[in-house]
């Protein structure tokens, strides 16, 4: 499901691409913030989709070059998800967590490293786990991965009987 991956990162992308309209005004590192909201289809259960209302918080540290000019950012990103079956509206609420390395001349991501998802349904257990690291190509292609990656993978099987 590269569509929720692209949405953690280039949702993040943008957001600091946005971000970065200003000119860069000292060579130290530079904190910005920004939030956002929305709804993301996570997956086709069949009977009905997974859907997600979300609200992301980033947390951008921006590093410049020798000659001040923005380099790259690591960012944090906050997810409070709350996710249901389309049909009947029922579902649970987590937060999650993910951190990416931006090289901003090309607005490229680099690595996605951390706990991203780690959703878990009382009495079910953990029903999606994203965690470990992914390091991407200039084209935004995964070239590297390490750790459990359901989402990458489309492993959607737990949550749709947990939401069923």
């Amino acid at each position: 499901m590269k569509r929720i991956i692209m949405l953690l990162t280039l949702g993040a992308t943008m957001a600091l691409m946005l971000a970065l309209a200003g000119s860069a005004s000292a060579a130290k590192p530079e904190v910005r913030t920004d939030q956002f909201e929305g709804t993301e289809f996570i997956a086709d259960c069949g009977d009905f989709d997974v859907l997600t209302d979300f609200v992301l918080d980033i947390r951008e540290l921006v590093f410049f070059d020798s000659a001040g000019n923005e380099d790259f950012a690591r960012v944090h990103l906050t997810f409070h998800d709350f996710f249901y079956n389309s049909e009947t509206g029922e579902g649970f609420a987590e937060t999650n967590t993910g951190n990416n390395v931006i090289d901003l001349p090309s607005g490229a991501e680099v690595t996605s490293m951390g706990l991203s998802y780690h959703v878990t349904v009382p009495g079910e257990g953990v029903v999606l786990l994203q965690a470990g690291r992914l390091e991407f190509d200039e084209a935004g292609n995964v070239v590297f991965v390490a750790g459990p990656h359901q989402v990458l993978e489309e492993d959607f099987d737990k949550l749709c009987e947990a939401l069923a």
